[in-house]
């Protein structure tokens, strides 16, 4: 009796981590689309109600990304209000929220990284993607 008990404890408390709350069920903040530096120039079709991630590495020799800009934010709106990515030297990550049908562009740029004291041209690397709402 005793190691059925424990058997059905073992059982309930695995359940209980992967259903509610372990890595597999936790789903609050998984995106359901997550757009790259690839996707550049092309268009990509959500869902209303869809989390959309943009993940733009940083190219050699150029500074981070700049937070992708939504041409409607009534379609396509940063979860975070501020609209400030979350960059690190290699990365830079924005996510949105989409709420309406509709079709927007998001729109980067990074400019070239220059030493201090250098020379420095003046150039920026573009990045746009259509995102259709559905």
């Amino acid at each position: 009796m005793c190691k059925a008990r424990r058997g059905l404890i073992l059982l309930a408390l695995t359940l209980l981590l992967l259903g509610c709350g372990g890595p597999a069920g936790n789903t609050a903040h998984r995106p359901d689309v997550v757009i790259t530096q690839q996707k550049q120039f092309h268009t990509v079709t959500v869902h209303i109600g869809a989390l959309v991630k943009v993940s733009l590495p940083t190219l050699s020799g150029f500074n981070p990304w700049t937070a992708p800009v939504s041409s409607d934010t009534a379609i396509l709106k940063p979860v975070d209000a501020s609209q400030q990515p979350r960059s690190t030297k290699q990365l830079t990550v924005v996510d949105y929220r989409a709420l309406k049908a509709g079709t927007v562009r998001l729109e980067s740029g990074a400019s070239v990284h220059c030493g201090r004291f250098e020379m420095c041209p003046d150039l920026i690397r573009a990045w746009i993607v259509s995102v259709r709402v559905e």
